[in-house]
């Protein structure tokens, strides 16, 4: 397990887990939003995907998996781990993670700090419905493609998560450095 992509909806636990990895490790996200919140171009998105995904080991974490899941990091993957966590469990630490960055002001990515409006009920019952999307988006894109030089790990509850990360977190490796 060298090259490996997290995915999954908000709040469950790619961040947390592509960390225990200790792989140079990239989100996503940061590499979608530039400052003020404004998204980079897709050329731009796929240019920076692409020079992330270049070096023989790393851990990927984010959901975009149409953008430069499947046609870049997924082939250069060697594992795929999906967070396959009930919404009844995600949309809940989603909702606490963004309150906690809100106020304690966390820079998310590139200057960006998570906004207030993250907290409307109106956000968080879009979430809520949205959450189906995230399974259905991974079921479709696995089942598009062969990816049988893809070792994919589906992981369903926070059990088998701490299952997975006791037999292949590296703690014989030092953090790598940012």
């Amino acid at each position: 397990m060298q090259r490996v992509v997290v995915v999954s909806g908000p709040g469950a636990g790619k961040t947390t887990l592509a960390r225990a990895l200790r792989l140079p490790h990239v989100e996503l996200d940061g590499l979608w939003w530039d400052a003020g919140w404004h998204q980079a171009p897709l050329d731009v998105f796929q240019t920076r995907v692409r020079e992330a995904v270049a070096g023989d080991a790393w851990v990927i974490d984010g959901f975009y998996v149409e953008e430069a899941g499947v046609p870049i990091v997924w082939p250069r993957a060697d594992t795929l781990v999906w967070l396959d966590l009930p919404r009844s469990v995600c949309v809940p630490r989603a909702v606490r993670r963004s309150f906690g960055q809100i106020v304690r002001h966390v820079e998310l990515w590139n200057g960006n700090r998570q906004r207030p409006s993250a907290l409307t009920p109106r956000s968080i019952w879009r979430l809520w419905r949205q959450w189906p999307t995230y399974p259905a988006t991974n079921e479709r894109a696995l089942s598009a493609s062969d990816w049988s030089g893809l070792e994919i790990v589906r992981l369903r509850d926070d059990h088998e998560v701490r299952r997975f990360l006791a037999s292949h977190s590296r703690r014989d490796r030092p953090p790598p450095t940012p």
